[in-house]
This record gives C-alpha cells, structure tokens and sequence, in this order.
C-alpha cells in the first residue's frame, strides 16, 4: 500500500508541476511588472525608510498606481481565459454526454474522462487568476502604506512650521 501511495505522490507531484509552470507563466504575464516594483519598494522601506525621500515616495506612488492600472486590464484577460476555457470544458462534457449510449452514470463517466484537459486548463486559468488578483490585491495595500508614510510625514512637516507661525523663530529657538 505504501508503494501505491508514493507512486500515487509522484504523479502528483509531476502533474502538479507542470501546471505550476502554466500558472506562473500567466501570472507573470499579468504581474511580473508589478512584482518587481513591489520588490523595489519593499527594499527601500524594510532597509531605513527615513532616507527615502518625499520625492522618491511620490514617484512609488505613481509607479505603482500606473502598474497597479496595468495589471487590472491584464488580470481581466486571465478572467476572460478562464471563462473560455470553462466553456470549452463544458462543451466537451456536453457533447461526449449526449453522444454517448447507455446509462447516465456511464454518460458522465465518459463525460468527465473526455473533457480532463480542458478542465486542467480550466484549473491553471482559475488559479492564475486568482494568485494575479491576490497580488494586485497586495499592491494596493503597498499603495495605501506608501501613502500613509507621506501623509505621516506632510503632517509632521505642517504641525512643525505651525509652531513658528505669528512668532519670531529667533525667539523660538532661544526658548527651546
């Protein structure tokens, strides 16, 4: 039993890697882009985000919005490819079902059996689709944090020139 269920494990393993390689394949057509910008981002922040400059901010902002913009138009390409295959899915199952003599379990059976391609491409555009969504779903949530550090940072800035408005800073610096 052991033996059937190793070789059970392997064919899954070399099955599942092949559609693995299909889904990256199509997640990075959508996402690569905006994964390297993440990256970018994600390396100026975690190493000291006081030296990133409200400029440099800015331009993440902008970058990621206009990636983020991108990769949606992409991300509903994925969804249209998963429709398509869903329907060239069930259309085999359909066909096969109707033409097939016999009993409706022996209908289905056939059925399924004659339409297990299309439904691993079904699979690979339903996962690609959801990994690329859950990665853009992330960059928005890079945005906002981006935004939020500017915002921290402008309040800072305004609370910091309001202490010297309708005062003499001279006299400012001498009290503190």
């Amino acid at each position: 039993m052991e033996e059937t269920i190793i070789k059970i494990n392997d064919e899954v393993i070399d099955l599942s890697s092949d559609v693995e390689k299909l889904v990256k394949e199509a997640v990075d057509k959508c996402c690569l882009d905006l994964d390297n910008i993440v990256f970018d981002i994600r390396s100026a922040i975690m190493e000291d985000i006081t030296v990133v400059t409200n400029e440099t901010l800015h331009k993440m902002i902008a970058d990621l919005a206009t990636m983020l913009y991108a990769s949606v138009s992409q991300l509903e390409n994925l969804g249209i490819k998963e429709d398509v295959s869903k329907k060239l899915k069930n259309d085999v199952f359909s066909r096969v079902k109707q033409e097939t003599e016999g009993t409706v379990a022996n209908k289905e059976a056939a059925a399924t059996l004659a339409s297990q391609s299309e439904d691993v491409v079904l699979t690979v555009y339903s996962r690609a689709y959801k990994q690329a969504k859950s990665k853009i779903d992330a960059g928005y949530e890079v945005l906002n944090v981006i935004k939020k550090i500017l915002t921290t940072r402008i309040s800072e800035l305004e609370l910091s020139n309001s202490r010297y408005i309708g005062t003499n800073i001279e006299e400012e610096k001498i009290n503190e």
